[in-house]
C-alpha cells in the first residue's frame, strides 16, 4: 500500500492553502485592526509576497503548494 501523500488527490493547491492561511490569520489576530493583503509587490515589482499580515507586527507568507518548488527563492 502506498503512502496517501503520493496520491495526487491528497495534494493541496495554492487556493486551498491561501484560504486556510488567511482564515487562520484572521482567527488568531491580536488586534481588531488586522489587515491582510494578497499578492503584494516588493522591490518595485521585482518580487511579490503571497500573503501579508499587518497586526501588531508585519508578517509575510510565501505559499508553496505541492505543484511548485522553492527554487525561485534563491534568485534574490
Amino acid at each position: 500500500m502506498s503512502h496517501p501523500y503520493l496520491n495526487r488527490k491528497y495534494w493541496l493547491n495554492d487556493a486551498q492553502i491561501r484560504k486556510a492561511l488567511v482564515g487562520q490569520l484572521k482567527k488568531t489576530a491580536i488586534s481588531k485592526k488586522i489587515r491582510i493583503f494578497e499578492e503584494v509587490g516588493l522591490f518595485h515589482g521585482y518580487s511579490r509576497i503571497d500573503v501579508l499580515k499587518i497586526d501588531t507586527k508585519l508578517h509575510g507568507f510565501e505559499i508553496k503548494s505541492d505543484n511548485n518548488s522553492l527554487r525561485r527563492l534563491g534568485e534574490r
